[in-house]
Formats: C-alpha cells, structure tokens, sequence
C-alpha cells in the first residue's frame, strides 16, 4: 500500500500541469459591464476555462461563465448571463450537455450566429461510465457532432485535453483572435504530462489497475492508461445524485 501511495502522490503532481490551470480562470457572477477593445470569449465552466485562458493569453477577454465549485448539471444561468453568450465572440463549451441548463442558452446563442466551440468535437468520445479496460468499450465518436451522448469528462485524459488545445487555437485564429504559438506550447506540455502519467504508472501491474472513484468523472483516464473503474460512490454525472452502497462490475 505504500508504495501505490507514493505512486498516486507522484502521478498528481504529474496532474498538477492540469488542475492548477484552474486557479488562472476568471469566476462567473463578476461584472462583465467593463469592457475592453478586445475581443470576448465566454467559456461555460471553470476547468476548460483554465485550458482557454491559457491559450488565448492576453489576446482576447476570457469570461468563465459559472463560478468555480459549482455543479455544472444543477446551475442555472441568469438573464446576465444569457445576454453575455449573446454577446461574445465565441463561446467555448463542453459539447455534451454537461453545462445541463445552459445548453438551450448555447444553442440560441449560436442560431443567431455566435461562434460556439464545441470541445469535444475534437476528441474521441467514449461512452459514460466506461472502464478503460474491457473489449466492449464503446467509442461514441470520434469528433463527431453528437452532443448530448457519452462521456463528458474528457479533461482527465491529458491526450484529449492536447486535441482539443490544438483545435481551439484553430478556431480562435478562425475569428480573427491571434494566439501566437500559445496553443502549440500548451498542447506539448500536454502531452509531457502524459508521458510523465506514463512513466509513473508503468511498474502499475494491469490486475492493480483499479479505481474507484467519488462519481464517474475518471473514464477517460482510465481509457487512456488502461485502468478498470470498479465502481463510483455516486454513479452519475452528477455530484449531485445520491451515494450508492454497491459498485458496479
């Protein structure tokens, strides 16, 4: 036990590249009424946030719709913040309705012809509740435009997170919004991470490669580096749901 206690305090540090992008990200709730002559970018919550003020730098305003901590199925956007998709320049969301009751704001907001980001368009999409390590693993897509089916929690994979930087830097220098090499240099630090998981997890023998986790946010991971999710204490999407005895095999 000791020694995977020292392999999991390494692998978060490797993570740390990651989650610490977090704490960069602009909270929802601010006062949007200060504006510059930049343009905007609304993204719809605080992890991919992070990723996209990254990337963007100081080359447009990036708004981070809900604030940091709340559960993206349960939170309800407010007039304010309708009226800010309606206003930006591109809106980066998820792509697979994790924003729950925002998705309807998303899809008006793009009808009237705002540019919308859709991140996991540019990663392959696997199905809800996956393990990782069984044949009958089922991709969903592979950046296909299917919202609203499969995993959504693509930002614990640091591959997917790569794709998805060097698509954004696409799409943004589609808009007119010059990131420079930004996206580049975060896609490799990326995919250093990845490797770093790789080396850490490597003396990992495939029948210890079990997770199981607070809810079913860690499929991806599992997909990538070949672990077995074994169960979840809340089964869902939601961190909202309730907490169940039994883990799923």
């Amino acid at each position: 036990m000791g020694i995977m206690n020292h392999i999991l305090r390494r692998f978060l540090i490797a993570c740390f590249a990651i989650g610490s992008l977090v704490t960069t990200a602009g909270c929802g709730g601010e006062d949007s009424s200060s504006t510059s002559d930049r343009p905007s970018v609304v993204v719809t919550y605080s992890i991919l946030g992070a990723v996209v003020s990254e990337v963007v730098g100081d080359a447009a305003d990036v708004k981070v719709l809900m604030p940091n901590g709340i559960d993206p199925h349960e939170w309800e956007p407010s007039a304010k913040d309708i009226e800010l998709l309606n206003q930006t320049d591109l809106i980066v969301s998820n792509g697979l309705d994790l924003e729950g009751n925002v998705v309807e704001a998303i899809e008006a907001a793009e009808k009237d012809g705002v540019a919308v980001f859709h991140a996991t368009d540019h990663i392959e999409v696997i199905e809800f509740g996956a393990s990782g390590l069984h044949d009958d693993e089922e991709v969903v897509n592979e950046g296909e435009d299917e919202h609203g089916d499969g995993d959504p929690h693509f930002w614990t994979s640091p591959v997917e997170m790569a794709a998805v930087v060097e698509a954004l830097g696409i799409a943004l220098a589609d808009i007119g919004i010059d990131t420079g090499d930004r996206a580049a240099m975060i896609k490799e630090s990326l995919l250093n991470t990845d490797q770093d998981i790789r080396d850490l997890i490597a003396d990992i023998p495939a029948e210890s490669r079990i997770l199981v986790t607070g809810h079913e946010s860690l499929g991806y991971f599992a997909h990538e580096y070949e672990f077995e999710v074994v169960g979840a204490v809340i089964p869902s999407l939601s961190s909202e749901a309730e907490a169940q005895g039994d883990h799923r095999r």
